[in-house]
């Protein structure tokens, strides 16, 4: 029997996919040993940064408390190890203070770390472009604070949110603006969570504000992140300001100035606090509650009593927790209906849960 004779073309095709088999084959071969070879430089590498930390963590206590030098305590640091060294100092930067925080900016300054500080905070890598950020804010290299502010539009978040909290850390007031914009931005519900940031900025912001904030029928948003910073702040300074905003018919902003007030502790708002506690908004009911009880207004037990009936719980909770923190007359009134079977249900049940959670 015999085999049939390929032709010309098929042999030729036979041909070409042979070889782009082996092609394929080879090439393939050469993709798994780049990747292992890949994988054990990275492994050499991470092993090398292990034993780097573990013998500069058993040198920092000798250069920190011991008076060592950084040669006696560290060893000789070669330039390839450098960053390493970053890293490692980044661990404890924000944990020390005193004079333990000098030395370790000394020896941050004579290893010339500072050095490339504007190279990476331009940096491709979003993670060292962050890492830089708070650097600057450990140490105080306060002149770069030009090229932090650029880092507040940054398409990453973490790094937006590490150079927020560097420009609030070092107080420069300069950047406020912007990094009041850039809160502004962000999703309502994390505007709260950033307020901290803006808090480093210290009263000077809010004085800014009210001098630059646009009216508050435009945009109420500002003015209630406003409320909130001198709340925070305890800003004695801000409460004319925050009287006019009381007035402006906006739950959330009136919410956030009633807040405000009773942070701020003065007893002059009481009738301006008074009358929410009929609002029909029942945000506004709860922190005019919540005012009461930080105001210490021993009057406000009447107001504070009628919220206990209150139909939303939240309220209900807010009075009773006010009514306890207005001392030996709030907890009688609290006792007072726990013992009245003919008190609302409502009522009786938030006495008698506050005064149980309320009991040692």
């Amino acid at each position: 029997m015999t085999l049939p004779t390929l032709s010309l073309e098929h042999a030729v095709l036979l041909h070409v996919l042979l070889w782009a088999t082996l092609a394929m084959a080879a090439l393939l071969l050469l993709l798994i040993l780049l990747s292992a070879g890949v994988q054990t430089r990275a492994d050499r590498i991470n092993n090398r940064r292990i034993l780097l930390f573990q013998e500069w963590e058993e040198g920092l206590p000798n250069y920190l408390y011991q008076g060592q030098t950084r040669e006696e305590a560290f060893g000789r640091i070669e330039a390839k190890d450098l960053g390493f060294f970053q890293t490692f100092l980044g661990r404890y930067r924000n944990t020390l203070g005193g004079e333990d925080a000098k030395r370790l900016r000394t020896l941050y300054r004579d290893l010339g770390l500072e050095k490339d500080l504007p190279r990476r905070l331009t940096h491709r890598n979003p993670v060292v472009r962050a890492q830089a950020a708070m650097e600057i804010q450990s140490y105080g290299y306060a002149e770069h604070l030009g090229l932090v502010e650029k880092l507040l539009d940054d398409p990453k978040p973490f790094v937006a949110f590490a150079a927020a909290r560097t420009l609030g850390a070092l107080h420069g007031i300069d950047y406020a603006p912007h990094v009041f914009d850039w809160v502004q931005r962000q999703e309502d519900y994390q505007q709260d969570r950033l307020l901290e940031l803006l808090e480093g900025f210290g009263p000077d912001l809010l004085r800014w504000l009210e001098m630059n904030l646009e009216p508050t029928g435009s945009n109420p948003t500002p003015w209630r992140l406003y409320a909130l910073l001198a709340a925070g702040m305890r800003d004695e300074e801000s409460l004319p300001t925050l009287r006019g905003l009381l007035k402006v018919p906006e739950v959330e902003l009136q919410a956030a100035v009633l807040r405000a007030m009773g942070a701020l502790g003065d007893l002059s708002v009481w009738e301006e606090v008074r009358p929410f506690f009929h609002a029909s908004a029942p945000a506004l009911r709860l922190h005019a509650a919540r005012a009461a009880g930080l105001l210490g207004h021993i009057p406000a037990v009447d107001e504070l009593v009628i919220l206990l009936a209150d139909p939303v719980y939240e309220v209900r909770r807010e009075a009773g927790t006010s009514l306890m923190a207005l001392g030996n007359v709030g907890w009688e009134a609290l006792e007072w209906i726990a013992d009245d079977p003919s008190a609302d249900r409502f009522a009786r049940d938030m006495a008698l849960d506050r005064l149980d959670w309320g009991r040692p």
